[in-house]
C-alpha cells in the first residue's frame, strides 16, 4: 500500500492480487475489494455444453470475457481449441486465457472494449456465411453479436455463466470499510448492480467521496457522484 495514495474501488469478483487490482497498484493505486456481484455457473449448462463439444464446426470464437473462456473450456473437457479456429477477444486479460487454452494470435482490438473490437471484426473476415460463437454471461450485452449478424455472420450466443447482485447492504458494509476515492466498473453487470444499489442510497451515502471513477471494458469515464464529503 502507497501511503497518501488514491484508495479505488474494484468491484468485480476477483481475488485481492486478481488482474486489476494488481494494474491499479502497478499504476500507484491502491486497490480495495468492494465487489458488488459474484459469478456462478449458468443455469442451464446444456446450450454451452453442446457448443463447447461442436467447435470444429465454427470459424470463429468471440469472447468477451476470460471468465467466459473458461467456462467454456470446462465444458470442453480439458480438449484444446481446435487449430483452424479464429478467435477475437475484447482485452489482453480474455486473449491471454485464449492463447492458454490453444488459440494462436487472437485478433484484440487496439483498445479494450465491445465497441473497438466490432470495428476490429468488419475488417477481420468477408463474414456472410461465417459462423460464429460467442459464449457470454447470462445478462451480458449483446453488442458484439449484434454487429456480427449485421456483418453476415451466423451468430450462436450461449450462457457461460451467470451473475448476481451481492446483497444491498454487504455491498454497504464493504463500501463503509473502504472508504474508497474512487469506484472502477469493469462489467456492464456491476454497472448495473451499481446503479441499482446507488438508486437505492446504500453505497454512494456511504462511499462518499470526490469522483467515482466508471470503467467498463478498458475504457474508462468519471462523473461527480451525489453525497458530500468522504465518509470516515
Amino acid at each position: 500500500m502507497i501511503a497518501g495514495a488514491l484508495r479505488v474501488a474494484v468491484t468485480r469478483d476477483e481475488a485481492a492480487d486478481g488482474p486489476l487490482s494488481a494494474a491499479l497498484t502497478r499504476h500507484g493505486l491502491t486497490a480495495v475489494a468492494c465487489p458488488v456481484i459474484f459469478e456462478v455457473e449458468a443455469p442451464d449448462p446444456e446450450p454451452l455444453a453442446r457448443a463447447a463439444a461442436a467447435l470444429e464446426r465454427y470459424d470463429w470464437l468471440v469472447a468477451a470475457s476470460a471468465r467466459a473462456v473458461l467456462a467454456l473450456m470446462r465444458a470442453r473437457g480439458g480438449a484444446r481449441l481446435p487449430a483452424g479456429l479464429r478467435t477475437a477477444a475484447v482485452g489482453e486479460r480474455t486473449a491471454a486465457a485464449l492463447v492458454a487454452h490453444g488459440a494462436v494470435a487472437p485478433l484484440v482490438a487496439p483498445h479494450a472494449g465491445a465497441w473497438t473490437l466490432i470495428e476490429s471484426l468488419r475488417a477481420a473476415d468477408a463474414w456472410p456465411g461465417r459462423r460464429a460463437l460467442l459464449p457470454r454471461a447470462l445478462d451480458g450485452a449483446t453488442d458484439l453479436a449484434e454487429a456480427l449478424r449485421r456483418f453476415g455472420a451466423e451468430v450462436d450466443e450461449v450462457a457461460a455463466y451467470r451473475t448476481i447482485e451481492r446483497p444491498r447492504d454487504e455491498i454497504a458494509a464493504a463500501f463503509r470499510t473502504a472508504a474508497p476515492d474512487r469506484v472502477v466498473i469493469a462489467s456492464p453487470s456491476a454497472a448495473r448492480a451499481d446503479r441499482r444499489d446507488r438508486r437505492r442510497g446504500a453505497t454512494t451515502a456511504r462511499a462518499g467521496g470526490g469522483d467515482r471513477a466508471h470503467h467498463r471494458d478498458g475504457a474508462g469515464g468519471a462523473r461527480r457522484p451525489r453525497g458530500g464529503s468522504r465518509a470516515r
